[in-house]
């Protein structure tokens, strides 16, 4: 869905619907972040609230990964 910094539609910013299902969590997680600051960038368009895709991948980018098994070194 946004594999590219422009989506297939040819739209570079996405709705907050379109982010919570890209990263799959709830509308309302969305939208609390942005409430508190967290989550993804994002900019008013008009009245509207949209995210750029290349932030989406910068966030998505930013988040510390886990697991994966890790040996001591010798």
């Amino acid at each position: 869905m946004l594999q590219n910094d422009i989506a297939p539609e040819g739209r570079p910013y996405k709705t907050d619907i379109e982010v919570a299902e890209y990263l799959a969590v709830s509308v309302s997680t969305v939208r609390r972040w942005r409430l508190t600051g967290g989550g993804p960038r994002w900019i008013r368009i008009g009245c509207s609230v949209r995210y750029s895709v290349a932030d989406l991948h910068a966030y998505v980018a930013s988040l510390s990964g886990g697991g994966g098994h890790q040996t001591e070194a010798a």
